[in-house]
């Protein structure tokens, strides 16, 4: 363990050693950039009063919502002495629920900086907006609750990787020259809505030099949209097995003009240029049984690529991302969030006729809440005791370290893609809501480790797709001398589309 720990630490330097290497060779790169037609949310100007006005407009919202529900949100209230609002003792973890701390805090974080970067905030002005809302809030507008360090935290951090996404779609969205057809009009009115209403209050219009892509938006975008439907059989590697049905959305996003095009260049980037997000449901007779939300995206960073008969390039930046897993499968449920903060990705693309791969690689600092799987064997040893009071919603709030890397290559119709993903964390105490009550706060580490393996036939020239593929996810818990762990394998096997 010892060994495979150093070996882990070891990597972590050298990526971030590397990063930081590639980042000040950066500065002397003398290649001109391609021509910068308006790719991702609007850069020209910033609207600051107006962006202020919408985050306050979102929180407005909130609040209604919130006293509309204050027969259930009364159970959280601890009515803290205002003369002590900005005491540490008022300053804590909160014990809310997963999917409200973890889901719904990261997507009102998401609406406030998306709101900011479609009034043309830059990607840091936009943070600082969306941690401004986040403090307004947890200090002021519930104020009968403790400020809660999580939410904060999920807010801004979560909510940025998430926010980044929504608005770089958006903003795709909107794209098609002159708003193109009724199809492209309408997903622009829609699911792009935030760029595209501040386009007709500036009175911006999309670029109309590139030509449209498949979808009739603009080509200066590189794009892969995937919607499977898959069935999954799973198993324990003991007596546990399930069968479950499901649907994945997945998409990336690429707004770095001239990004594999045949040509040669070096540029800066800072306007998060590359983005991801997924959605992954499965189901059985029961109804919905995972769930699985992410979203990642390279904020900013260094990108050079050379053009000869193949395109090659490399990227190295700085990105977040967040997780999200509600997991009730094999009758062994399981919980976590991973915000992950700003660190260090690289990545190396080849393009090339009939031979295409990509190899990236992620290393994050997480804030990590986590259910412990080993609380149930610490509770039924001694259930006098007073825990940490997340506990008794099975989860508490780590610190800790991820890495994903993967994968892809692609030849003619074949795609083959691997990726490996681990996280390690330990748990933070002493700042849970009614820390002077707990008699045994106990100190715990969580360990995941996920792979997954996939091979996809997509025909060249038709939208349509088949895979089948291997994973394996593992979690780990350690609780005050007590260890658990939740093993799942899956084959998925499904079809879909993909464009």
């Amino acid at each position: 363990m010892t060994r495979v720990m150093s070996t882990r630490f070891a990597a972590t330097v050298l990526l971030t050693a590397l990063s930081l290497s590639i980042w000040s060779a950066a500065a002397q790169a003398e290649d001109p950039p391609p021509p910068d037609p308006r790719l991702g949310p609007p850069t020209d100007r910033a609207a600051y009063g107006r962006a202020a006005l919408e985050v306050v407009g979102v929180l407005a919202i909130g609040v209604g919502q919130y006293w509309l529900s204050a027969g259930n949100n009364a159970r959280d209230w601890d009515f803290p002495p205002l003369s002590e609002r900005f005491d540490e003792r008022n300053i804590r973890f909160d014990n809310n629920t997963h999917v409200t701390n973890n889901l719904l805090h990261p997507l009102a974080g998401a609406a406030y900086y998306g709101l900011s970067r479609a009034n043309g905030l830059s990607v840091g002005e936009s943070v600082l907006y969306a941690q401004a809302a986040s403090a307004i809030w947890e200090f002021g507008l519930e104020w009968r609750e403790k400020v809660s360090i999580n939410d904060m935290v999920m807010t801004t951090a979560a909510g940025t990787a998430a926010g980044e996404f929504l608005v770089q779609l958006a903003a795709y969205l909107n794209s098609a020259p002159d708003g193109g057809a009724w199809p492209q009009q309408a997903a622009g009115a829609t699911l792009g809505f935030p760029i595209w209403v501040h386009d007709q209050l500036d009175d911006r219009h999309a670029d109309a030099s590139p030509p449209l892509d498949q979808l009739g938006f603009s080509s200066g975008y590189r794009h892969r949209f995937t919607l499977d439907l898959q069935n999954a059989w799973l198993d324990d590697g003991a007596e546990r097995q399930q069968q479950l049905r499901g649907v994945r959305l997945a998409a990336q996003l690429s707004s770095l003009p001239g990004f594999l095009e045949p040509r040669s260049f070096a540029r800066l980037f800072a306007n998060g240029n590359f983005s991801e997000g997924l959605l992954d449901l499965q189901f059985d007779g029961r109804g919905l049984q995972n769930t699985d939300v992410a979203f990642d995206a390279v904020l900013a960073g260094y990108y050079r690529q050379w053009a000869d008969a193949d395109v090659l390039g490399w990227l190295a930046g700085v990105g977040t991302g967040l997780e999200f897993v509600d997991r009730n499968s094999l009758g062994l449920g399981d919980q976590y969030a991973l915000a992950h903060f700003v660190g260090p990705s690289l990545a190396l693309f080849r393009k090339g006729q009939t031979l295409s791969w990509t190899l990236a690689s992620r290393l994050y600092g997480d804030f990590a809440p986590m259910r412990s799987l080993a609380w149930p064997a610490v509770y039924a040893a001694n259930p006098r005791a007073t825990y940490k009071s997340s506990l008794q919603g099975q989860y508490q709030y780590n610190l800790g370290f991820s890495n994903r890397s993967y994968a892809e290559l692609r030849f003619h119709a074949l795609r083959l893609s691997g990726e490996y993903n681990w996280g390690r964390y330990q748990s933070i105490e002493g700042l849970d809501r009614f820390q002077e009550q707990i008699t045994r706060d106990l100190p715990g580490s969580e360990a995941l480790d996920e792979r997954r393996f996939t091979l996809a036939i997509e025909p060249p020239g038709a939208p349509i797709r088949a895979y089948a593929g291997i994973e394996r996810s593992a979690h780990a818990s350690h609780l005050g001398g007590y260890s658990a762990r939740r093993l799942e394998r899956r084959f998925v096997a499904g079809m879909g589309l993909a464009f």
